[in-house]
């Protein structure tokens, strides 16, 4: 029993105080994380109370805190990494034999209260004032929103044993990695679409209510409602159960070696922007590490979560037409791509493997500007021409023609490459060759507010001009601009 305890205390301490121990700064890392989204939690309840019903008001609170807890599990990168040494480290000790298993239970269970308790606090009180039973509802909704949250989390985890098993252990990173962006677009598409209908039934939400009723925060309200009705007790704890056994069943082993992947399209197109020579090899690693690092995505995914959100919403909300059809919101939306390349030059330095930066730092030759080429090349390739292709069949779904869409999609990336050159000219080094403990996110903020400012200034300008062969012609100027931008260049 002591040496669980022991195992468990470990891991709350690096929950507790990892990136300080790390960074050597004072204070905690896990505390401040749930003292912002308590804030948060309180801003929102704030402002539904005392306006809201009682349902609703739980529902979407509750909601909130079981998607902020889902997020921060699906944003752990070196999950892999972790359960290897988690397994030596048991197998080398006088442990028995499902004394890992035991620990990550117990350690589970804090971790998750300690963040629920955070979040769930202000609401609880807040209704507590409006339900009927009194100060009673406060100790049911933390157990509710415990609950919520542990079913989320429990169906996180179930996918990801299944995918390491299937997948391996990086694919399966990768893979959760997506799933954090999508889990923030879709829950904040529906937070959005939920505001909307807070004073009417939940049959007036798109689909009738099926979705409401299938999800965990909304079968809790319901049962804070009414707890001695065991329709909704059961409704609540049976997913819980199902899910917490299934994670119990899956084994937790070895999982197998992942294969070597072939390269795709993007990786292509940006070999043939790098050309021959060394430009070639810094190019081609960084390609790797963008889109083979599940660090780099868990970063970088959730900056997409905002557009894509205000898209679903608006699609939802819309019936299938979002913002009435009319083409400068949906060409405004369509600019954020371009928007983040500055974010996401400033997740390039951060590497999980540091050390590689000794294969540039040994080279016969200097690599820094090829570095900077690289970041733009894979910016140009790996970034924003998918995305973009994406927007373009976007545009033609929602109804924009042909011509006009393509115009603006060659106008957005012209763009776009001009922004990549602009905000990478600050690398230091080769991307994904520096410290863990840098800075990521030193951006320049005066820069990203002009480049917002410019963006909608152009955008609306574009719009404006005589007919779409004006906009091709101004759109294949702009494209030239930004496509040799991302070429190799010589060192200065």
């Amino acid at each position: 029993m002591n040496a669980l305890l022991a195992l468990v205390r470990t891991w709350l301490v690096l929950d507790f105080f990892g990136e300080s121990r790390r960074s050597g700064a004072p204070g905690s890392s896990l505390t401040t994380a749930v003292a912002g989204q308590g804030f948060l939690a309180l801003a929102i309840a704030a402002l539904l109370y005392p306006e809201v019903e009682p349902v609703p008001f739980a529902a979407v609170n509750l909601s909130l805190s079981t998607l902020l807890v889902g997020l921060a599990v699906l944003g752990e990168p070196g999950r892999a990494a972790r359960a290897r040494i988690d397994r030596l480290l048991v197998r080398t000790a006088p442990l028995p034999g499902n004394a890992l298993a035991v620990a990550r239970v117990v350690h589970g269970l804090v971790h998750l209260c300690v963040l629920v308790t955070g979040m769930a606090l202000p609401p609880a009180i807040l209704l507590s004032f409006r339900s009927p039973a009194g100060w009673t509802t406060l100790p049911l909704y933390l157990l509710a929103a415990l609950a919520s949250a542990a079913t989320l989390a429990l169906a996180i985890e179930v996918l990801a044993r299944t995918a390491t098993l299937l997948l391996g252990a990086l694919r399966a990173e990768l893979l959760l990695a997506t799933l954090k962006t999508a889990l923030l677009a879709v829950g904040l598409a529906g937070f959005l679409v939920a505001l909307r209908h807070l004073d009417e039934s939940v049959t007036s939400l798109p689909g009738g209510g099926v979705v409401a009723h299938a999800w965990p925060p909304y079968l809790a309200a319901l049962w804070l409602a009414a707890p001695l009705d065991p329709r909704h007790a059961i409704a609540c704890a049976g997913p819980l159960a199902a899910l917490a056994l299934l994670a119990a069943w899956l084994p937790d082993a070895e999982p197998r070696r992942d294969r070597p992947a072939r390269a795709n399209w993007r990786d292509r197109l940006a070999a043939r922007l790098a050309g021959p020579g060394p430009q070639l090899g810094v190019t081609l690693f960084t390609a790797v590490m963008m889109r083979r690092s599940a660090g780099f995505r868990t970063r970088v995914g959730p900056l997409f979560g905002l557009p894509l959100a205000v898209l679903i919403a608006a699609l939802v909300e819309g019936g299938g037409a979002p913002f009435g059809w009319r083409t400068s919101p949906l060409l405004l939306l369509a600019q954020f791509p371009t928007l983040l390349v500055p974010f996401v030059v400033g997740f390039l330095p951060r590497g999980e493997q540091p050390a590689a930066r000794w294969v540039f730092a040994s080279a016969p030759i200097a690599v820094d500007h090829l570095g900077r080429n690289a970041a733009r090349i894979t910016l140009f390739s790996h970034l924003l021409v998918p995305t973009y292709l994406v927007t373009l069949a976007i545009l033609l779904v929602c109804g924009v023609p042909m011509l006009p869409a393509a115009a603006f999609v060659g106008f957005a990336l012209g763009l776009g490459g001009l922004a990549a050159h602009w905000f990478t000219r600050g690398l230091a080094h080769v991307p994904f060759t520096g410290p863990k403990e840098r800075d990521e996110m030193a951006t320049d903020l005066g820069g990203i507010l002009g480049l917002g400012m410019v963006l909608a200034i152009v955008t609306v300008g574009f719009t404006e001009l005589p007919g779409p062969w004006a906009q091709a012609c101004v759109a294949l100027l702009v494209l030239g601009l930004g496509w040799p931008r991302v070429r190799a260049e010589a060192p200065a």
